[in-house]
């Protein structure tokens, strides 16, 4: 849930030469010796290509959107009338995460305006900017946001989130880092003093309380506020700034990052990826040891044992269990990968010799970033489904601006941002993407003409260079089927057998061309849980298997992000009875379909289409293939075939049946509840009630007969889930849910009286919470015969 850019930046007011790490309007140059810079948003164009096509798409959506909208709730909340109406879902006046959105439209609009020039672009900050510094202006103390700041003190002092918001410094960061960009892109002098008066705020409130309380403060999700404060320093020489982003540094995450452990389990993704930026850069300006291990030890973690092929991480928004890879529609959270992409940046430029970023950086931007967007609407999805049969859903445009929306926006005018990395007399060849690049400090400009990864080739030329001699580095990624050969002119050879770097160290003259080829391969990808489960990807392209539209929902736009994620699939996912060490002689490629395959004699019960999934949209996929041999085949169809009898056998016994949870199954049932949710997990939707709360449902039975209700929980629920399960105002049974059969679902029957039901063809069942207790979460209920 945030955003912020890893290094203050050149705008494209300011066309003079940068220092490594850092930028001319820093005030604070770096502590370390950084050996690699990326170039930023002024200084790489994306020229063509889906990724210049995906920034189209995400330019008509942020002009689509209203300035006095957008201002709304701030307006609102600082006392000044407005006519606008106000955005829905998360941007709602009363929803509790509101306040992330606008400061990552900011940030879009200032970059899109730094790669273009677009002034209508610029035209967008400035009006947000003038209305966000006369809210500021009325609260009269520095204070700017979307929501009451009277809560503040409050929660400074004790943690405890001001009433109806949820993650208020979460909220604030991406404000502040929107302001920031204004500067840094847009030229914005109005936005570094808005920023520097909110930092003055920031001070007055933390001035009052103890490290501690800070430090309980922050067990809230807060962003990058030590990231986002740590800019400030170094665009202004405040210590004051330096002081309050270290304070903002979480130590019950960093403190066992820092000694090489990873206690990650469990813990909400999102909320610690951004404070792990903000280490590394602290890293940069103090040059403190710790910093660096924090952010160093987390990457590696994180990208070596807790991501999926695509690049992304984390279950239902949380990383799980180490050695574990698990599917479902709530995986990979789109703004993790946003964020991840953040800290490569910086990390990469500490140790530019490991190409292990660059091709971590490729595969998510691909197969995670690229692949969020709806290639029709521009829309983005929240959760990156890996569910085998599932579909992509992507937000409203008006009514549902989650946290990947917000960071959404933002990622397509960052697509040139990993491209290329320079040093004093070197030039690294990150990403394969059509592109311009100005190197300002070298007097050189260059254009690489690619169709990649639809092709195994790019070719860079040097478009204007006074003999400038540097050592040009192409990467060599882990993918590659064979050497990776740069020729230069046509002449020079230059080959790279490994992954790493090919090195061309020489003169460039204006006209010079180096033409790569890139030899790419099927390859699997094999689950870390499961080794017979695996994605099939083609150089550094996942593919996903086409499964077609059988049963999807009118619409694939959600206003809550788990809206459709229920939704059964209708179909039988294929298996795979293939040779994996023989990949070519059962994934054939299409004919005019580049990057399109089909499996031969290899799917059961049918053969699949393989395509890009940054291409899949308003259709079925699969990500993930059972993968096994014929015989395995023989022995999982005999079992599938007495799961079904079985199945057959129980569902014959149902008289009636709830999903709870679900909008139709609950009418037809007529819910009535208190103090009741719902929701979706492992990709089932529940229902509880909490705090004495209490649901019922009527439903069918047979008069006369015995008959038991089945219910199903999830058996790692637990903490204060003690409740009563009555019939018609009777109770016939009571149930303590206290992690009773770890990560897996199980059955409860409890048995009806006779009496009950006597002359009977319906009864209501209850399920009651204790008083300060919680009833459920219930996943499925049943009368059974």
């Amino acid at each position: 849930m945030q955003k912020k850019q890893l290094f203050t930046i050149t705008t494209l007011l300011l066309l003079c030469a940068s220092a490594l790490g850092t930028t001319p309007k820093d005030k604070v140059k770096p502590a370390i010796e950084q050996k690699a810079e990326f170039f930023e948003a002024a200084d790489v164009s994306v020229t063509g290509g889906p990724f210049k096509e995906a920034t189209e798409r995400d330019k008509k959506y942020l002009l689509s959107l209203p300035v006095d909208r957008l201002l709304t709730n701030f307006r609102t909340t600082a006392g000044i009338p407005t006519d606008a109406k106000p955005f829905g879902g998360w941007q709602d006046p009363k929803n509790p995460l509101r306040g992330a959105f606008v400061g990552h439209y900011i940030t879009a609009c200032a970059r899109i305006y730094a790669n273009t020039g677009d002034k209508e672009m610029k035209d967008r900050v400035d009006q947000l900017i003038a209305g966000l510094a006369e809210c500021q202006e009325k609260f009269g103390d520095g204070y700017v946001g979307e929501f009451p700041k009277d809560g503040f003190e409050e929660f400074e002092k004790t943690g405890k989130a001001p009433k109806g918001i949820w993650v208020p410094w979460w909220s604030q960061h991406a404000l502040y880092a929107g302001l920031e960009d204004a500067y840094n892109y847009a030229g914005s002098e109005k936005a570094l003093d808005v920023m520097k008066r909110s930092g003055d705020w920031i001070k007055s409130g933390l001035d009052k309380v103890t490290d501690a309380q800070v430090q309980n403060m922050l067990n809230t999700e807060q962003g990058g506020m030590n990231e986002i404060l740590a800019d400030l320093y170094a665009l202004t020489g405040n210590k004051d700034y330096l002081t309050l982003a270290e304070r903002f540094c979480h130590q019950a995450i960093l403190k066992p990052l820092a000694e090489g452990r990873d206690d990650l389990t469990n813990k909400h993704a999102n909320t610690q990826v951004p404070k792990v930026v903000g280490a590394a850069r602290l890293y940069e300006l103090t040059g403190k040891e710790e910093y660096k291990k924090m952010a160093s030890y987390f990457w590696h973690e994180v990208v070596e044992k807790r991501s999926y092929a695509t690049g992304g991480n984390s279950i239902d928004e949380h990383f799980k269990k180490l050695g574990t890879e698990p599917l479902g529609a709530h995986t990979a959270e789109t703004c993790n990968v946003h964020n991840m992409l953040r800290l490569t940046r910086l990390v990469a430029t500490w140790d530019p010799s490991d190409s292990s970023y660059g091709d971590y950086y490729e595969r998510a931007l691909l197969n995670q970033i690229l692949a969020s967007q709806d290639p029709d609407t521009g829309m983005m999805l929240y959760f990156l489904s890996t569910k085998p049969g599932h579909f992509k859903v992507y937000n409203t445009p008006e009514n549902s601006f989650w946290c990947c929306t917000a960071t959404g926006v933002e990622n397509p005018p960052r697509y040139g941002e990993g491209v290329y990395m320079h040093g004093k007399d070197t030039l690294w060849i990150n990403l394969f993407m059509q592109t311009e690049l100005n190197w300002k400090d070298a007097g050189v400009r260059l254009r690489q003409d690619t169709k990649f990864p639809e092709e195994t080739q790019t070719k860079l030329t040097i478009l204007e260079s006074k003999d400038t001699a540097f050592t040009m580095n192409i990467r060599v990624p882990s993918w590659a089927a064979g050497p990776v050969v740069a020729k230069v002119n046509g002449k020079e050879e230059f080959k790279g057998e490994k992954k790493g770097w090919v090195a061309i160290n020489r003169k460039w003259k204006k006209g010079d061309v180096v033409e790569v080829s890139l030899p790419m391969n099927l390859h699997l990808y094999r689950k870390c849980d499961d080794p017979k489960s695996v994605a099939v990807l083609y150089g550094p392209t996942l593919l996903a298997g086409a499964l077609g539209t059988d049963k999807m929902p009118k619409s694939d736009q959600a206003k809550a992000q788990w809206d459709l994620d229920s939704t059964p699939v209708p179909m039988t996912v294929p298996v795979l009875v293939a040779d994996a060490n023989n990949l070519d002689s059962w994934i054939k490629p299409v004919a005019g379909k580049p990057l399109t395959f089909r499996t031969k004699d290899a799917g059961r019960p049918n053969d699949v289409d393989l395509v890009p999934f940054y291409t899949i949209a308003h259709q079925r996929y699969s990500l993930y293939w059972d993968m096994m041999n014929a015989d395995e085949w023989k022995a999982q169809e005999a079992e599938r075939a007495a799961k079904t009898a079985q199945s057959n056998t129980a569902n014959a016994a149902i008289v009636d049946s709830i999903q709870p949870g679900e909008q139709q199954p609950d009418i037809d049932h007529k819910i009535q509840s208190e103090k009741s949710n719902t929701g979706v997990s492992n990709d089932i939707s529940w229902r509880d009630a909490r705090d004495g709360g209490w649901f019922s449902y009527d439903v069918k039975v047979l008069a006369d007969q015995p008959m038991k209700l089945r219910c199903t929980y999830w058996g790692s629920d637990a903490g204060n889930r003690d409740f009563e399960i009555l019939i018609d105002g009777k109770k016939i049974g009571e149930q303590k849910l206290e992690n009773n059969n770890p990560d897996k679902f199980f059955d409860v029957d409890y048995p009806i009286p006779a009496e009950l039901t006597k002359d009977k063809t319906k009864v209501t069942v209850k399920f009651q919470a204790h008083s300060g207790k919680v009833a459920g979460g219930l996943f499925k209920v049943s009368v059974v015969k």
